[in-house]
């Protein structure tokens, strides 16, 4: 048993972060005496005296939760100026600039290390460890608070743990609240340790000390249990709440049609369908007002170019006026995706862009698809997550830094992973209403008309069909599959008169400049929105 506590003993005064001497001076030590009393709060103040064979700097390991630290030199006390903390290795040593005397004395408050177990609280106070020179006669005295009453302090023990050459290591009870620990002789490379154990009820501790000691406590298992079990939990809640949501966003397909469903603009069906906004929905847009007349596209090379038809009139919505001069402002003859950055003037930011993205959801939302704009929806459940996150990480940073167990870190590292999960899933929390439901099923009947991989019709393909279609297939993320159907059908599609190329296009030519634009744009637009939480 007492080789398990000496074990034990050891690897927690690992961590520790109290003041052991470590001397590095060239002389010996004729005597060290500490003095230890516990506090009702659980600090402990200590008052060192290191009696030197000669005159000598102070050069002592410390730790780094010293409080009120006093340094006394043959009775006279130390400036700070004189005073220094030096980092050597991965300890750290007080020091004296160049003041040298034979006899030092340290005084200095510290919240030392508690354990807790079975109703009793043991702590441990390194004396030394490898201090470099011998050391003789060493005597450390450890009391309870005053207060403490003789049923409380009747099953005070104590133990010392000595490696290293340290001779005549012993410790007794010298009354009924202390404990004196002694040593005759200790090597250069010698480690000794004090410990002392007392029943629980005689500190007075605050709730989060108290909490403290019962983290401690837990073994493995526990942690192991929680870390596994609370974020599984949540997890499955998420899961949950995620099928839920699309068995209530599940709609029965109708047969598939070739007319449009309604006259909503393409980047609205895009929207609906797919709960969010991505950089497609405003490229169809662009490409709607290419078709109604208000844009051209010009291929030079590896550029496209926007280029202006006529000015917006009454037949746009208002909500359509503002987006096109977000997207594209100081539109005059033409402009290159290039120009658009440098219009914007900041190239991983536009704030109009932004504020485009941000009107689309408010257009959306007042079309009264969603039970609400399914931008806050994913705000609320990503704000949750960015909380459980950073709290975990601040969880991970005091572990590293105090001396709490490391199975902590099996529950953190788990709510990481469920954060990242919630930020992944928030998009299919968004709630549709009946009417929302009814309009989507109907565009996806239409999509699958667009997806068909038969070839078109050929009287399908009359009356400019490619390009009244186009936009609402680049909404629906169907371009390549629209374009296809024409590429397999006999009918030729006619190029748009707003898509300028120096070039002669066939089918198929004019299907890959086209998801190529897409492609070019919707990039374009993703760097441009800036920090969306979508």
């Amino acid at each position: 048993m007492r080789l398990i506590h000496a074990l034990v003993g050891t690897a927690v005064l690992a961590g520790m972060l109290l003041i052991a001497p470590g001397a590095r001076a060239t002389v010996g030590v004729n005597s060290l005496k500490i003095d230890a009393n516990l506090g009702l709060n659980g600090s402990v103040t200590v008052k060192e005296e290191i009696v030197l064979a000669g005159s000598s700097v102070l050069d002592w390991q410390v730790f780094s939760n010293l409080r009120g630290l006093v340094v006394s030199a043959n009775g006279e006390r130390v400036p700070n100026s004189q005073l220094r903390f030096a980092k050597k290795g991965t300890s750290t040593r007080l020091v004296s600039n160049s003041l040298a005397s034979t006899k030092w004395e340290l005084s200095y408050k510290t919240t030392g290390t508690l354990i807790r177990h079975n109703d009793r609280d043991q702590f441990f106070f390194k004396v030394f460890q490898e201090p470099g020179v011998t050391i003789n006669e060493i005597q450390l005295t450890f009391s309870l608070p005053e207060s403490s009453t003789q049923t409380e302090t009747q099953t005070l023990s104590g133990n010392v743990y000595a490696i290293g050459g340290v001779i005549g290591a012993s410790s007794e009870l010298t009354g009924s609240r202390t404990i004196t620990y002694n040593a005759d002789y200790a090597g250069p490379k010698g480690l000794m340790t004090i410990s002392a154990s007392w029943p629980k009820s005689i500190l007075q501790l605050n709730r989060v000390q108290e909490a403290k000691l019962a983290l401690l406590n837990l073994d493995s298992l526990p942690w192991i249990i929680l870390g596994v079990s609370l974020p599984m939990a949540a997890l499955f809640v998420l899961l949950f709440l995620s099928i839920r949501q699309k068995r209530q966003d599940r709609v029965k397909l109708g047969p598939m049609v070739s007319q449009l469903p309604s006259e909503l603009s393409p980047m609205i069906v895009g929207v609906l369908v797919n709960k969010k906004i991505y950089p497609e929905e405003i490229v169809a847009l662009l490409v709607d007002l290419c078709y109604r007349g208000y844009l051209v596209i010009i291929k030079n090379g590896p550029d496209y170019f926007f280029g202006k038809r006529k000015p917006p009139d009454q037949h746009l919505q208002l909500w359509e006026k503002n987006i096109l001069e977000q997207v594209l402002p100081k539109l005059e003859t033409k402009i290159s995706n290039a120009d658009i950055l440098k219009s914007h003037k900041q190239v991983l930011f536009s704030p109009m862009v932004h504020d485009a993205f941000n009107e689309i959801y408010e257009i959306i939302t007042q079309h009264q698809y969603f039970v609400e704009n399914p931008h806050l929806t994913r705000i609320r459940y990503k704000l949750i997550a960015l909380c459980f996150y950073f709290a975990s990480v601040v969880g991970l940073v005091w572990t590293a830094v105090s001396d709490i167990t490391p199975y902590l870190l099996i529950p953190l590292i788990g709510t990481i992973i469920l954060s990242w999960l919630i930020l992944r899933l928030t998009a299919n929390l968004t709630s549709y209403t009946a009417t929302g439901l009814a309009q989507r099923s109907a565009w996806l009947s239409f999509s699958q008309f667009l997806s068909d991989p038969n070839p078109i019709d050929p009287a399908m393909a009359r009356n400019q069909t490619f390009e009244k279609y186009l936009a609402y297939a680049i909404a629906l993320d169907k371009t390549a599959q629209w374009t296809y159907r024409f590429e397999q059908s006999s009918s030729t599609i006619v190029k748009p008169d707003w898509l300028v190329a120096y070039q002669e296009l066939d089918a198929g030519a004019l299907g890959g400049e086209l998801v190529e634009f897409v492609s070019k744009t919707s990039k374009l637009l993703t760097t441009l929105r800036g920090p969306l939480v979508n």
